[in-house]
């Protein structure tokens, strides 16, 4: 019976609202011009949020009721209420709906849970968590020719909304740079590795003098960790092994040293100006004109644009915005309030007169309708929207010459949206301006300006990238590369660097042996197979068992430094940027697994942390690689 009640009460209203307008229309004497009268269309019964609530309810009242024909119907006349409201996002009634899902699904009511989760999918089409959960009840149920649709809805989804995609590009950027900067870390250490007889020889063969054999030993490691014993941090001590690595290292390890090093100054700044965008998207401006943008319902929205509003009461934009959200609702009263406090904090604020214009449009009030355009026209002379919304009010106010007039001028301006309006016309017949993200996101920086802005989230100063390169964190990778060029070329004109035996390879330099001996032998080998002296069995057989103790160090280092770094055989055997590539693969597979999905969460993808199976990939991606090269490093 209370159904009942409410369809007569809606029914009488939509008839009490044509016979209205059928009244009015009998009263004008003219018909309205023959190029605008294809435009003219009813307007809609209001669609507010407590309509919304309402048949939200019903909805709820008909699935716990197992009433499916009835919660199918009632959220059919949901979505067309939403769409007359101009919403087409109804995130939080969706995730409603999924809870609800996740709830019949835990008392093994499917049918309930499939019929939550198609709502869910209606009210929010670009929900991600209710894609993936229908993905999983399709595999339980065995009805898999649903899956593959979902799947590629879910992965649509996923990029779909602005606040999601920008999570996961932000995502994709920031799991790049920290897998290179990963990388790099992993190439300049395993680069160490592989010269470190090389480096240690040279500094004892300097400080043997000295301090003797021991204290040689302990000069080298003293040498080799400086950065530390300066109460500097790791981030100066790869830096510092990449100046030494570069001097030791052949000529295409250095080149892609020095690639590596240009390219990871940039992460830094990088990353930043990632997590600057994210924070400043929380912002109430940008946050609102995303949801305005993306026909979403209001969420937070206006909470924090009426917390802007006590922060920078002066700023009409907020106002404007504020407006635009009880105008959504139909709440023409609040919208006329907020308009007017716009205009009273900036009276040629263009938007809040088109705005004011087209609810006194709807309302019949057109000479108030047709000032309000004229006001904007003179705020604004190069708007068409303003011409042609005037042309619209005139038109019904039967002042043809004044409209024609207007349409002019209009077509003046901007011929193409004007002919695009007038084929396309929408339910309210008159048009009205948009705020862009871009527009938000501008204002908000304006915003950060004010030490006042501190009392309001996501509004930052933005230093630019160009400052951020000016950081040490951009700075330090170039200054080593620079000295690492600066020193090389000074210890090639010098001679400087140790080298190995190609015969047991043992690090010797130019002091370990006669002036103008083979440079690729030691002084040992040289004796040996060079000049073939007689130094007795023993002494061949030494010789023999030290090569073979280095060639066994070799194996065992190397399988070391691939327990942590695979990709690090590679680089031992002269392979470098394969080895490097490797690195990069294993360092972004983990990266992903670990950071993807919580450095900018949203809400639409709470099920993807929540399962996570990226990171399952991910993690099973890397363990693969691992392997792979840790079993390589065995067979050698």
């Amino acid at each position: 019976m209370a159904r009942a009640g409410v369809r007569i009460g809606r029914l009488a209203a939509i008839a009490l609202l044509w016979s209205a307008g059928a009244a009015r229309a009998q009263m004008r004497p003219d018909s309205p011009p023959p190029e605008l009268a294809a435009e003219v269309s009813p307007l809609p019964p209001p669609a507010t949020r407590a309509d919304l609530r309402g048949r939200w309810f019903e909805f709820l009242s008909a699935l716990n009721e197992d009433d499916y024909a009835s919660a199918k119907a009632t959220l059919d006349g949901m979505l067309k209420t939403a769409e007359r409201a101009g919403i087409a996002r109804l995130s939080d009634f969706s995730r409603g709906a999924l809870s609800e899902a996740r709830q019949a699904l835990r008392q093994s009511r499917r049918d309930r849970a499939r019929v939550a989760l198609d709502a869910a999918i209606a009210l929010d089409p670009d929900l991600f968590d209710a894609r993936w959960e229908r993905i999983r009840l399709s595999l339980a149920s065995g009805d898999r020719g649903r899956v593959l649709a979902d799947a590629l809805a879910s992965i649509r989804a996923i990029s779909a909304a602005r606040e999601s995609r920008r999570e996961f590009l932000s995502d994709v950027g920031i799991v790049a740079g920290v897998a290179f900067a990963g990388a790099t870390v992993g190439l300049i250490i395993a680069l160490f590795v592989r010269h470190i007889r090389r480096i240690a020889h040279d500094v004892e063969e300097r400080t043997q003098g000295f301090f003797g054999g021991r204290g040689g030993i302990a000069l080298t490691l003293a040498v080799l960790g400086l950065p530390l014993w300066v109460s500097f941090g790791p981030f100066w001590l790869i830096a510092y092994w990449a100046v030494i690595a570069c001097l030791y290292a052949e000529w295409r390890e250095r080149m892609l040293v020095a690639v590596v090093l240009l390219a990871v100054g940039f992460v830094g700044p990088l990353c930043m100006t990632i997590a600057d965008q994210n924070l400043i998207a929380r912002s109430p401006l940008v946050a609102a004109a995303t949801d305005l943008e993306e026909r979403k319902e209001e969420g937070g929205s206006v909470d924090l644009l009426r917390q802007a509003a006590r922060v920078f009461p002066e700023d009409s934009t907020v106002w404007y915005l504020l407006g635009r959200f009880a105008q959504r609702r139909e709440d023409y009263d609040e919208a006329v309030k907020d308009y007017s406090a716009a205009l009273r904090s900036d009276p040629a604020d263009f938007r809040s007169l088109i705005a004011l214009g087209n609810i006194h449009f709807w309302q019949g009030e057109l000479a108030t309708a047709i000032q309000d355009y004229r006001n904007a026209v003179n705020a604004k002379p190069d708007s068409a929207l303003a011409y042609y919304n005037l042309s619209l009010a005139q038109g019904d106010a039967y002042l043809f010459d004044q409209q024609k007039e207007s349409i002019s001028n209009a077509r003046k301006l901007a011929p193409r949206e004007v002919d695009h309006w007038i084929e396309t016309p929408v339910a309210g017949r008159v048009r009205s301006v948009g705020y862009s993200v871009k527009e938000a996101v501008e204002r908000s920086r304006q915003w950060s300006r004010q030490t006042k802005s501190q009392m309001l989230p996501g509004v930052v100063q933005d230093p630019g990238f160009a400052r951020r390169l000016a950081s040490p964190i951009a700075i330090i990778p170039w200054a080593a590369l620079v000295l690492a060029l600066l020193l090389k070329s000074i210890a090639g004109r010098r001679g400087f660097g140790a080298a190995e035996c190609a015969r047991c390879g043992k690090a010797f330099c130019a002091r370990c042996k006669a002036k103008g001996a083979s440079p690729l032998y030691c002084q040992e080998c040289i004796r040996l197979y060079v000049r073939k002296e007689e130094v007795g069995i023993a002494a061949q057989v030494a010789r023999s068992e030290e090569a073979k103790r280095q060639q066994k160090l070799r194996r065992r280092e190397r399988r070391l430094v691939c327990l942590f770094l695979p990709g690090a055989r590679r680089i031992a055997i002269g392979q470098p940027v394969s080895g490097f590539l490797v690195l990069f693969g294993f360092a972004f597979l983990i990266s992903t697994a670990l950071l993807a999905g919580h450095l900018f969460p949203v809400q639409s993808m709470l099920t993807l942390r929540e399962f996570s199976p990226v990171a399952t990939f991910a993690f099973a991606a890397a363990f693969l690689i691992w392997i792979v090269a840790n079993i390589k490093v065995l067979r050698d």
